[in-house]
């Protein structure tokens, strides 16, 4: 009997893999390691605010049916890539950014329309393309 796992597979088209796929870009994994260090190190300086800093899965290729699911639940094209909902400086949050110190590496149309839109609102947005850059940006932020 298939369990219900398996059933959302089957219908959404998710494959199981156990090594990463060879078509996945060297700068999405690139991007993948350093959001995966700044998180590892915001987690580590800043233990009292570890689940307000969150990811929004927006990446990744998707079957059309899964993404018109994640639309119709809200998700958004550009959404940064964390957001740190801890209001400073007349801030409500904090959204970043995470891009490669590459020249290939630059924010989509999306990306900065949505930046431009979070900061209207009252947010501070920020691209960053180093963990020393990513701490510096939230160091400055927290202590405003």
């Amino acid at each position: 009997m298939p369990t219900l796992i398996a059933d959302f597979d089957a219908m959404f088209g998710v494959t199981q893999e156990t090594e990463r796929s060879p078509r996945r870009k060297a700068s999405n994994n690139e991007e993948h390691l350093l959001q995966c260090k700044c998180v590892q190190w915001f987690r580590h300086e800043y233990p009292e605010y570890r689940s307000l800093l969150f990811a929004i899965p927006n990446a990744g290729k998707r079957s059309p049916a899964v993404a018109r699911w994640l639309k119709d639940e809200g998700m958004v094209d550009g959404v940064s890539d964390l957001i740190l909902l801890v209001p400073r400086g007349g801030y409500g949050a904090l959204c970043l950014e995470t891009k490669i110190p590459s020249a290939n590496s630059k924010l989509s149309p999306a990306q900065k329309a949505w930046l431009s839109a979070a900061e209207k609102a009252g947010n501070r947005a920020e691209v960053y393309r180093t963990q020393e850059e990513f701490q510096r940006i939230v160091t400055n932020y927290l202590t405003y």
